[in-house]
């Protein structure tokens, strides 16, 4: 929604819109860097899969005072807040 593949932490961003994709979707972050704070998305994700609210993948990176409230459409690897 907002970074396609972030290197370096992420902070107070947001997503209203629909995104959509095939792998490594995120409302605000499709592939995430170190650290994902204070973002939230409240728009539709819908991907294949790694697909999540915030976060598409995030691995073993920190995702902290986030929040989803929008919908999220995927068949595989897929959560409110992280993919996978």
């Amino acid at each position: 929604g907002v970074i396609g593949n972030s290197y370096s932490t992420v902070e107070k961003c947001y997503n209203t819109g629909s995104v959509n994709g095939y792998e490594y979707v995120g409302g605000v972050v499709g592939n995430n860097g170190p650290k994902t704070i204070n973002c939230y998305n409240t728009g539709t994700v819908i991907g294949t899969s790694r697909v999540g609210g915030v976060v598409g993948s995030s691995g073993t990176s920190t995702v902290s005072n986030c929040y989803n409230t929008g919908t999220i459409i995927a068949e595989d690897y897929f959560g409110v807040m992280a993919g996978g």
